[in-house]
C-alpha cells in the first residue's frame, strides 16, 4: 500500500469520528427534558396518536384534511426513522474506527505491501 492509501484509510477514519460525534450529539439530546417532552412525548407520540384517530374520524374526511394528517405522519415517521438510522451509523462507525485504525497501523508499520 502507499501513500494514497494510508490517506484514504485517514480521511475515513475522520469521517467515521465525525459519526459517533453525531451519534453522541443525538444521545445527548434524547436525554434532554425539554426534547423529551416535546419531540419525543408530545410530537411523536401524543400528535401521532392523535393524527391516526383523526384520520378514521369520519368528519375529516375531505381531501385537503387527509393530506394534512398524512403529511403529519409522514413527518413523525421520518424523523423517528432519521434518529434511528443516526444512532446505528454512529454504532456501525465505532466499528469501522477500530478496522481502519488496524489497517493504519499495518500500513505505518510496513505490514501491508
Amino acid at each position: 500500500m502507499d501513500e494514497h492509501d494510508l490517506r484514504e484509510v485517514e480521511v475515513g477514519i475522520k469521517k467515521f469520528k465525525e459519526q459517533v460525534v453525531t451519534g453522541e450529539a443525538l444521545s445527548r439530546l434524547m436525554k434532554n427534558k425539554d426534547f423529551k417532552k416535546v419531540i419525543l412525548g408530545f410530537f411523536l407520540a401524543d400528535k401521532v396518536d392523535e393524527l391516526i384517530k383523526q384520520k378514521c374520524t369520519h368528519g375529516l374526511q375531505h381531501p385537503d384534511e387527509q393530506a394534512y394528517i398524512e403529511k403529519g405522519l409522514i413527518a413523525a415517521g421520518y424523523l423517528a426513522q432519521f434518529m434511528e438510522e443516526v444512532k446505528l451509523m454512529a454504532e456501525n462507525a465505532k466499528v469501522s474506527i477500530e478496522r481502519y485504525e488496524e489497517t493504519q497501523d499495518e500500513i505505518l508499520n510496513g505490514e501491508v505491501e
